[in-house]
């Protein structure tokens, strides 16, 4: 089928590739309601610093840190995902020290702000350093995210094998998302695609027997788990479909998309 397909039809696929990968960063990685949350539980502190009253310091401040401790805590070891991302596949260190760097400034912005609020005898520093550095937490927080989360490109290859099983729309767009994950449950799988629970099925039994893709099924309490994974084998022709994709826009001299 490579040899007939069109230069465009290979970057519309290559497209869907990047979008199904940048659809998993998106909905595991730093969902942009964490960081407002953060930015609240920051407001909150500094609503109780202002107070100058132990009893709401010993309250509110445990409290705030509690929340912030927890909501990060789950997103690093995946307590509240259905789909772990491969972070050093897709970010790498540039990505992560990114992040970091962002919310080292906006602390660093905040702790400025109040000292300077202080400094000027602002009756409120805590309150109006922290409402600062919330909201550049919260505006630049997701825009910090976004950029440090772009798919990065596969890496070249010396062997691109186009593959016909992998390139059916449904199972690229399956394998694609698996691609940028370690593991996906079967329900984040499902909803993410628009499938429903037996179309699903069939297309991964279709990849399990291929030798794509691996089943894991395991029980959280008493209800059944169901995820899955691209097997070594998967991950080899995913990475080399895209390099035929990738091959085929190359000889047309069309860039990427």
């Amino acid at each position: 089928m490579n040899e007939y397909m069109r230069p465009d039809e290979a970057a519309d696929s290559l497209a869907e590739v990047r979008r199904r990968q940048r659809q998993l960063i998106d909905a595991v990685l730093i969902p942009g309601w964490y960081w407002w949350v953060v930015a609240a539980a920051m407001i909150a502190i500094g609503l109780a610093t202002d107070t100058r009253r132990l009893v709401v310091l010993a309250i509110v401040i445990p409290i705030a840190v509690a929340v912030i401790a927890a909501l990060t805590g789950g997103m690093i070891f995946g307590a509240y995902r259905h789909a772990r991302v491969r972070s050093r596949e897709l970010l790498g260190a540039r990505g992560a020290l990114s992040i970091v760097g962002f919310v080292w400034l906006v602390v660093g912005l905040t702790l400025g702000s109040g000292f300077a609020l202080r400094a000027a005898d602002s009756s409120a520093p805590a309150t109006i350093a922290t409402v600062i550095g919330a909201a550049a937490l919260g505006i630049g927080g997701p825009v910090a995210a976004d950029n440090a989360g772009q798919p990065r490109r596969n890496r070249p290859l010396t062997r691109a094998r186009f593959d016909e099983l992998i390139h059916a729309p449904t199972r690229l767009a399956i394998v694609s998302l698996l691609a940028a994950a370690d593991w996906a449950d079967f329900k984040f799988i499902r909803d993410e695609v628009g499938l429903s629970d037996s179309a699903l099925s069939k297309q991964l039994t279709t990849l399990q027997e291929a030798g794509y893709v691996e089943i894991r099924k395991a029980f959280i309490g008493k209800r059944p788990r169901t995820s899955a994974r691209l097997s070594k084998a998967g991950r080899a022709a995913f990475e080399m479909h895209v390099a035929a994709l990738q091959q085929i826009i190359d000889r047309s001299g069309a860039p990427l998309p």
